[in-house]
């Protein structure tokens, strides 16, 4: 079977001269391109290869030279194939990401490390030609452990990128001479002594010509596609530019969108504390102004919940005085309100702490802030900023505003928000002082209207007859019953009433409002001259009893004895009340 052997020399000085020849041609169409050095390399790994196959062939048949040192300069040569074929690839498709890269370091790094026994008869041992002329060698486990599953991997990922860039043209063929060049070192290196025909020299000259065709395809045979290769090299350049450049636009944007609705949320927030200021200064009632404060807070800010709470009279909890929200906390405060609920000063709820140091308190995220109260009727909440009503050194109360947002308050929104809510407290107490004021004002009042009304009964019990003045023209008729037109207005005095005036008219001209209140301001003003002029007589009545009773007091003192005393007591006091019988008789008390 010396045929065999001249075809395999033949096959593989001719894969040596196909590689030399292609490698050339395609490095003159210029170094600067990756995929032009990284094929030259490949071309050059596969002419050492096969040139030094061919002369290990040769020295074995002429037993001339060191038929070894060219056996594994061979062996050599093709364990550089599958690292350069992946940095080949790599070029080829142009993703040279950084694991590619670390990839074929390795693969070269694992070749570099073959070398140190390559030369000292550790791999291949025994080179020789068998009866048949075929060439012969033994190995060891080191070759198949190594340089097996190195062209399995790295062929292998070649192969399938390969194919999957089928569309471009000659990676197909790039594929198929990949993978015919692994199944030659399977079939022709591995299973020689089964097969012992030239299959891994055929194979890799089928291969070398497959992947030159595709390599000149692409570099010489269509010169534009290596152009719009370029082309869009430079606009993918440009595109990542580009994308750069708008993430850093948007990034911007999103820094002026989130300082523009920052500046939004401080223009409501001052908006609103006039807004609030200006309720306090309109709305008296605390009920009211409390209602009105909360709905402004919760409209402009858009919260999930809103709730005012009030400390009670012992100080020891913060009650609920209204809540407003929305979605389902929209029924929240009407339900707590109905229920009295009310915080614990001190206890373990935002309120209950804001209130007992006086001082604003955030929980960005309501599920790991420790001091919170969990409402189960106000199930979304995500954020709670929880902010005292202090008017001075008076706590008054304190206020919840809660999102359904996670981090939805800052620290600019307490300087904001402390600053409105001390206003709310402020508004609160002068309410408060003011519903006082007017309950007191009440309170003299009806006092006021009792003292009038026991003066007048008294003045008008002490007289024979009851007052009452009538007064008729001479000009008119005295007619029975009542005249068509009568017109009935109250006496009053301090809001107590003391009598009524009455006036009739005949006619067809009945008593007009203007007519009524006229008459009206002269009734008031004749109850004062009325007031007056009781007032005068009560005071006549007390100076002449106080003239008497320091009369009759003087006749007493000018008796001299204790008889005298007595007898003048009791005289005087007899004749100046009428009395039918006095009489004093002194008894000592034991």
């Amino acid at each position: 079977m010396l045929w065999i052997f001249w075809i395999e020399n033949i096959i593989y000085v001719t894969a040596a001269i196909i590689a030399l020849a292609l490698g050339l041609l395609v490095l003159r169409t210029g170094l600067q391109h990756g995929l032009n050095r990284a094929f030259a390399l490949f071309a050059l790994t596969d002419a050492i290869w096969a040139t030094c196959a061919f002369i290990y062939r040769l020295a074995l048949w002429t037993k001339q030279g060191n038929p070894w040192f060219w056996l594994e300069a061979s062996v050599l040569g093709l364990a550089l194939m599958p690292p350069t074929i992946m940095l080949f690839t790599a070029h080829y498709i142009e993703r040279r990401a950084a694991r590619t890269k670390l990839a074929i370091i390795i693969g070269f790094l694992l070749i570099a490390a073959l070398t140190v026994p390559l030369f000292n008869h550790h791999i291949v041992l025994e080179p020789s030609l068998t009866e048949n002329n075929i060439t012969t060698f033994g190995s060891t486990w080191l070759f198949y452990a190594s340089a097996v599953p190195i062209a399995l991997v790295y062929m292998g990922w070649s192969g399938w990128t390969l194919w999957r860039e089928r569309r471009q043209r000659g990676s197909a063929y790039l594929a198929a001479s990949v993978f015919i060049i692994l199944g030659g070192i399977i079939l022709g290196g591995v299973l020689r002594s089964v097969l012992p025909l030239p299959i891994l020299s055929f194979t890799t000259l089928i291969s070398i010509l497959l992947l030159g065709y595709g390599v000149l395809s692409r570099q010489i045979l269509n010169p534009l596609r290596e152009l719009t290769s370029e082309l869009e090299r430079r606009v993918a350049e440009r595109t990542q530019e580009l994308e750069e450049a708008n993430r850093k636009l948007a990034e911007q944007s999103a820094e002026l969108t989130s300082a523009t609705q920052r500046a939004e949320r401080r223009a409501a927030q001052v908006t609103t504390g006039a807004e609030i200021a200006r309720a306090a200064t309109t709305v008296l009632d605390p009920d009211h102004l409390i209602a009105n404060i909360v709905q402004l807070i919760q409209e402009r800010f858009n919260c999930y919940y809103t709730g005012l709470f009030l400390i009670d009279a012992e100080n020891r909890f913060a009650v609920l005085h209204y809540g407003i929200g929305v979605g389902s906390a929209s029924q929240a405060g009407r339900i707590m309100k109905e229920r009295g609920h009310k915080l614990k000063i001190g206890g373990q709820s935002m309120i209950g702490w804001a209130c007992a140091n006086r001082q604003a308190r955030i929980a960005l995220d309501v599920g790991q802030d420790a001091v919170r109260f969990a409402n189960p009727l106000t199930p979304d909440i995500r954020s709670e900023l929880a902010l005292p009503l202090r008017a001075g050194e008076r706590l008054v109360g304190a206020l919840t505003i809660q999102s359904a947002q996670t981090a939805a308050f800052d620290q600019d929104d307490i300087a904001a928000l402390q600053g409105m809510t001390d206003q709310v407290a402020i508004a609160l107490e002068n309410a408060r002082l003011f519903t006082q004021t007017q309950q007191v004002m009440k309170e003299l009042e009806q006092a006021n209207r009792l003292l009038v009304r026991e003066r007048w009964q008294e003045y008008t019990a002490r007289a024979e007859e009851s007052y009452k003045a009538e007064f008729r023209p001479d000009n008119i008729k005295i007619t029975t019953g009542e005249l068509p037109h009568i017109l009935r207005l109250p006496l009053e005095q301090s809001g107590q009433k003391i009598g009524t005036l009455v006036m009739e008219r005949g006619g067809e001209q009945p008593w007009s409002s203007e007519e009524a209140q006229t008459i009206q301001t002269i009734v008031q003003q004749a109850v004062l001259a009325a007031d007056n002029a009781r007032l005068f007589e009560e005071s006549q009545r007390l100076a002449a009893r106080e003239r008497l009773i320091n009369e009759i007091t003087a006749r007493i003192r000018g008796s001299v004895t204790l008889d005298g005393v007595l007898n003048s007591a009791v005289k005087e006091i007899s004749l100046v009340t009428g009395s039918a019988y006095a009489a004093i008789d002194l008894e000592i008390a034991e």
